[in-house]
């Protein structure tokens, strides 16, 4: 009896496998976080924890992404309700302190289990953003699934241009395997201790938030 073995097939099935796995780990740690997050936005201005952001997922598919919260209610309504910049007025107390530690992050386990989002890839860019790709940027980029962390991510974060993102992004797409997973992965809680690129320090640039709250 001859089996075929497709390596490509078995790599996806052991990333898949991590991403659930790790989701329930996250979701573990999430709820006592989330209860602490909704008891204090209760007592500052008395609005959700969570918001949801609408972006491109896999294959162009549009989708929402879970974020904790970190700017004040109605801030998506402002002329640059969808950025944040270094001492944003908009940030709430305890915004600052999820983004520093990128906590606010989170939530998005649950796009990882709802097969939306996956731990490592491209970040989910919002459609304006997508849309300024070239044709074949965008066919590429959104091949694979968004990812919570990334080459991009673990590379400036969001102290180097979207140019350099996108270059890094593409990147990670023609080198994706499980093995690199695994490295970008283990190399995230490091990069986050550091506390690097949380903000955009390229002059006229701005960082997207995705407050633009549903």
């Amino acid at each position: 009896m001859k089996l075929n073995f497709n390596l490509r097939e078995f790599e996806e099935l052991l990333i898949e496998g991590l991403d659930i796995s790790l989701s329930y780990l996250v979701m573990l740690l999430l709820i006592p976080l989330l209860i602490l997050v909704a008891f204090w936005y209760l007592l500052e201005d008395g609005g959700p924890p969570i918001f949801k952001s609408l972006r491109v997922g896999l294959n162009e598919r549009l989708f929402l992404m879970d974020k904790l919260r970190t700017m004040r209610r109605g801030a998506f309504k402002d002329r640059l309700g969808a950025y944040t910049v270094e001492n944003d007025p908009r940030e709430t107390r305890v915004g600052k302190f999820l983004r520093r530690w990128s906590l606010d992050e989170l939530p998005q386990a649950f796009n990882v289990l709802k097969g939306e989002m996956s731990f490592v890839g491209p970040r989910p860019a919002i459609p304006s953003r997508h849309l300024s790709f070239s044709e074949e940027a965008r066919k590429l980029r959104v091949s694979v699934k968004p990812g919570i962390t990334g080459l991009a991510q673990l590379s400036g974060r969001n102290a180097i241009s979207w140019e350099k993102r996108l270059e890094l992004d593409l990147e990670y797409v023609k080198r994706r395997s499980f093995p690199l997973n695994l490295k970008l992965i283990l190399m995230t809680p490091v990069y986050v201790l550091k506390g690097e690129g949380i903000y955009y320090s390229l002059p006229g640039e701005l960082q997207e938030s995705g407050d633009n709250v549903k």
